[in-house]
């Protein structure tokens, strides 16, 4: 609270006193005693002492609470007579009496020579100016609400703000302000006009109203862009208490730029990422940002953002058409205003309407464009001085981290109610499609037949990538331009090349020629590569170096392959194992509309295509998935009888039982005879042989391949109709492999798979009666020696029975029998333990396989040596699988199993360990 009392000292006599501010920012004057102003503060406010004296003013002093004012203070600011004084930026802390004594030479003479009569007048003159003061000023200073309401509006729309105390029959009075960044007057009541009476539309100039009165005082209006601001009302009570409430009003034009932020901010699916924050430094640093990137990478998304941002702090909006209003801009070079650029055609002329654009001015500047348009957009901006690479957020560059692309899916799947399964939601945010992930991303959520193709809607080439390369091949076809056949020529050379890339100088002109000629027949036409290759920069290719080009993306080899079927047979032949998976289909596939593939020509393709497919699973098992998947429902599912045969006829030659092991053999013979010079060596080589690659994974392993291919070659045995087709010879291998996978998943469980089984139990028995598929049962089938039986052993009890049943049935002799495995085949015999020896029956009691283990051991001839070591191995087992637990390196430490195969071998129950405890210790 701030008292001023001015005092009119002897014969100057007050007239008047004022109170006055530069802002209209008096809130209400009491007329009491003394007259009290109420003012807000930070404002300027000057008191004034006018007086009336028959003598000239001699001085004047100004006291704060009985002490003189330090009028040298900066805030402090008198007038030449020293009769106003101006106290700047006034708060609290000013507060105090303020009196101002006035003194002039009469008084002073009187003072010196009439003493009695001085104070005889001077008391009943006294008296008369006490009388006249009871008309003096206090002060009380008020702050602006700080916390507010926010108020969104369209422009035209109406909006009414009613303090919360409007049904208080206690208001006395009711003051409304209106603020904005340069602009505090007050808005007179007695201005107000009564929309609701049908009057006229209110002059947004003078600042009329509508529908406030005194009892009823909310602030009532239709609004305009020039409304923008806060308003304040302080309510004034009978008490003589003031409150305050405070409101932010915005008003956005009706265009589509307002709408769209709008829209924006209730987009729940929207992912903010690291690149907007980046934007905005960009904004506020430079005063522009250039945001670069191809279609559906955000930059319409990270506009709507920048805006949303800046709007919070009271920039308005302008996107610059194709005809802005050059007065309309000029009339708003004092206002914080974001213009958004996204129309390179038009940017040169545009620039010529910008106010001063810097990282100080007022004015902002969002542009948008896409690669292509990047190096036309930078030199425009240069000629303007707008450019700096500081200023460029590349969104091609910055792509989208897992996490930002995990968020994007999970808004995008949540507001369209997709339900997508785990594996799928992992593999999609590990993709980065040809067009931006949130564009693709929001397709993909939002239209059920993409969501039925899977990964391969962000995998495969767009639409309209394989429309633009399939009409300049057709184009080029029909009109036998050079320029276009030698564009097209360029993207199937960098298609076909091994680097996937065009080096313009090591480029092979002979390659390039036979391409001419295989596509069009033609090597009359010249062949230029550097002019044809740079048209197609940023739109299909980029510049990696001076003079190498690459694809801006791999999902463009992909379209120029769907583009001819010339691609065919150098797909089958050469290409990708990826490509072959996605685009090769059988002879018998009908292709519909939608399918983006190409169809073998002829069945003599599939001997290619099958070589491709086995070799590659001999390098890389761990595609046996992928290429088993392909196989089955490309080919299999289609009952495709020629492409299974010759699929057979190659699965025969590169993974027949045995070859691994006599493939090892031969290995160590090799390094024997390299280090006969130093023997120890080799022993140690010939020793640690298991140790050292048991350490290493082996890319030839077969049953870790072999086992998942039948897996997925018959789905797991549900659709086993390899093996019931009469008019098919299933290989041996196929029908041991076809068995372990029984075991192995437990076929008893399923009527289909029930069905797959007696059909390969069928093929079994049949082959067991032949001397050379008694051998393969004898053959190891990995390179640690573990052969069929062993196989049976690890997995399921009833299958493995059942199956050890018909064997023994048909194979009784085997039980003393120990053959060559390859005496024909290879220079160095390996003789292979017969099934009924201690390995099998090791394995068993290791693994609690009771049931197994007495069918071994009521064949076995050497009970009584095998008993002890036997026993000592269940003892163990039963130890690791009921105790400690074992874990899948003790067992293929034991068992001299892959890694990958340990991880999965079944152990016996509890009392399976019992009932073999007591089969050896009874005998």
């Amino acid at each position: 609270m701030l008292w001023v009392l001015l005092n009119n000292n002897l014969m100057p006599h007050n007239k008047e006193t004022n109170g006055t501010s530069e802002k209209y920012s008096i809130i209400y004057i009491k007329h009491c005693t003394p007259k009290t102003y109420h003012i807000i503060e930070g404002e300027n406010f000057t008191i004034t002492c006018e007086m009336r004296s028959l003598l000239s003013i001699k001085s004047v002093r100004w006291q704060k609470d009985g002490h003189d004012i330090n009028l040298d203070a900066a805030k402090y600011k008198l007038n030449v007579s020293k009769s106003s004084l101006t106290i700047e930026n006034i708060s609290e802390v000013d507060g105090g009496t303020y009196t101002c004594i006035v003194s002039n030479r009469c008084v002073s003479f009187l003072s010196a020579l009439l003493i009695r009569m001085k104070w005889d007048w001077a008391s009943n003159h006294f008296k008369e100016y006490r009388k006249e003061n009871q008309n003096s000023m206090a002060v009380n200073v008020h702050k602006l609400p700080t916390k507010y309401e926010t108020e969104e509006k369209q422009k035209g729309g109406e909006v009414s703000m009613k303090p919360l105390l409007l049904l208080s029959e206690d208001i006395k009075r009711v003051v409304w302000y209106f603020k904005t960044e340069d602009i505090f007057r007050d808005v007179k009541l007695e201005q107000l006009v009564d929309t609701n009476d049908g009057a006229a539309e209110p002059d947004h100039h003078c600042f009329k109203y509508g529908g406030g009165t005194l009892k009823k005082p909310e602030l009532v209006f239709k609004t305009d862009v020039s409304d923008n601001g806060h308003y304040i009302c302080f309510v004034v009570m009978e008490d003589g208490s003031i409150v305050s409430f405070r409101w932010k009003l915005r008003v956005f034009p009706q265009d589509t730029t307002y709408e769209a932020v709008l829209q924006h901010r209730v987009d729940k699916s929207y992912v903010k990422t690291s690149t907007v924050d980046m934007a905005v430094e960009c904004l506020k640093n430079n005063g522009f940002v250039v945001i670069v990137g191809r279609k559906g990478t955000g930059k319409s998304k990270m506009c709507l953002q920048l805006e949303s941002v800046f709007l919070e702090e009271d920039y308005r909006l302008l996107r610059f058409d194709k005809s802005p209003d050059r007065r309309k801009i000029a009339d708003l070079e004092s206002t914080k205003i974001i213009f958004i650029l996204d129309d390179i055609t038009i940017l040169d002329q545009r620039l010529d309407f910008l106010p001063e654009v810097s990282g100080n001015s007022k004015a902002k500047v969002i542009c948008t464009c896409r690669q292509v348009e990047m190096a036309t957009l930078k030199g425009i901006l240069q000629g303007k001085k707008l450019y700096s690479d500081n200023a460029v957020i590349d969104l091609d560059y910055n792509i989208l981290t897992l996490e930002e692309k995990k968020k994007i899916l999970e808004g995008l799947s949540a507001s369209t109610s997709s339900k997508l399964d785990e594996d799928l939601f992992n593999t999609i945010i590990r993709t980065e499609p040809f067009f931006g992930f949130p564009l693709k991303a929001k397709k993909f959520c939002s239209i059920e037949k993409h969501l039925q193709k899977g990964e391969k809607y962000f995998t495969y080439p767009p639409k309209r990538l394989r429309k633009e390369i399939c009409d300049l091949y057709e184009t080029s076809i029909k009109t036998e331009k050079p320029d276009l056949m030698n564009k097209y020529c360029v993207l199937a050379y960098i298609a076909t090349d091994k680097k996937k890339c065009l080096d313009v100088f090591n480029i092979d002109l002979k390659r390039f020629t036979l391409l001419k000629k295989i596509i069009y027949k033609d090597t009359e036409h010249e062949s230029q590569f550097n002019d044809v290759v740079d048209t197609l920069v940023w739109k299909y290719v980029v510049k990696t170096d001076n003079h190498t080009y690459r694809f801006i993306h791999p999902a463009v080899s992909k379209a120029v392959y769907l583009s001819s079927d010339h691609f065919t047979n150098y797909i089958t032949v050469e290409g990708e194992i990826e490509d072959i998976i996605e685009l090769i289909r059988s002879v018998k596939y009908e292709v519909s509309v939608d399918d983006l593939v190409l169809k073998l020509e002829s069945v003599e393709q599939y001997h290619i295509l099958c070589e491709r497919l086995i070799s590659t699973l001999i390098p890389q098992p761990d595609l046996v998935k992928n290429i088993g998947e392909y196989i089955y429902h490309q080919f299999i599912k289609m009952r495709d009888r020629e492409f299974l045969v010759i699929l057979f006829y190659n699965l025969v030659a590169c993974f027949s039982i045995g070859t691994e092991k006599q493939k090892e053999i031969k290995r160590k013979e090799e390094k024997t005879n390299v280090n006969e010079e130093n023997p120890d060596e080799n022993v140690n080589q010939i020793d640690n042989g298991n140790e050292d690659i048991s350490k290493t994974k082996n890319n030839h392993y077969l049953p870790f391949t072999m086992i998942p291919l039948m897996e997925h070659l018959t789905r797991t045995g549900i659709d086993g109709w390899i093996y019931t087709n009469e008019d098919i010879l299933v290989p041996d291998c196929m029908v041991l492999y076809g068995l372990i996978m029984a075991c192995k998943n437990t076929f008893h469980r399923n009527e289909n798979k029930k069905n797959t089984f007696k059909a390969i139990l069928k093929l079994f028995c049949k082959r067991c009666q032949e001397e050379h598929f008694q051998l393969d049962i004898c053959k190891p089938m990995d390179i640690y020696g573990n052969v069929f039986c062993h196989y049976l052993t690890m997995f399921s009890e009833i299958e493995s029975c059942i199956i050890l049943t018909k064997l023994l049935k048909f194979l009784p002799e085997l039980n003393t029998m120990e053959k060559k495995a390859w005496s024909k085949e290879g220079k160095i015999p390996y003789k292979v333990k017969n099934m009924l020896q201690e390995s099998p029956m090791q394995l068993s009691a290791y693994l609690g396989k009771a049931k197994i283990f007495k069918m071994f051991w009521e064949k076995s001839q050497y009970k009584k040596k095998r008993r002890k070591r036997l026993l000592r191995r269940a003892e163990i087992g039963m130890r690791l699988n009921h105790g400690s637990g074992s874990s899948a390196s003790e067992i293929k430490s034991f068992l001299y199993l892959d890694n990958d195969l340990s991880q999965i071998v079944l152990r016996g129950e509890k009392e399976g360990y019992s009932e073999i405890l007591k089969i050896l210790i009874q005998n």
